[in-house]
């Protein structure tokens, strides 16, 4: 487990009701009995969730730290001066 304050780096290990502070692709650990290992994505600010069938005990293991698509710069909203600019395409203006 890891302080709160530091940024997480590949391996550190999160457990259900963390909140997770970094985006990216996290590899599930949970009771062998039950699944194998396997990857999801995580993203920040939400919670590291209980299994539903082995609850508390899924340890979530960083593999590969990853921005979030709406909190890149191109991707995220246009201010509202830019949202409905006039694009042409093919030289032809679309119809009013």
């Amino acid at each position: 487990m890891i302080s709160a304050m530091a940024e997480p780096k590949k391996g550190d290990e999160f457990k259900p009701g963390d909140m997770c502070s970094r985006s990216g692709i996290y590899r599930v650990v949970h009771d062998v009995e039950h699944k194998i290992e396997h990857e999801v994505t995580v993203i920040h600010g939400k919670p590291f969730p209980p299994c539903r069938h082995c609850g508390q005990h899924p340890r979530f293991i960083l593999e590969r730290a990853a921005q979030h698509i709406l909190s890149n710069e191109w991707f995220s909203e246009p201010p509202p001066s830019n949202r409905y600019r006039t694009v042409s395409v093919r030289g032809q203006r679309p119809p009013k």
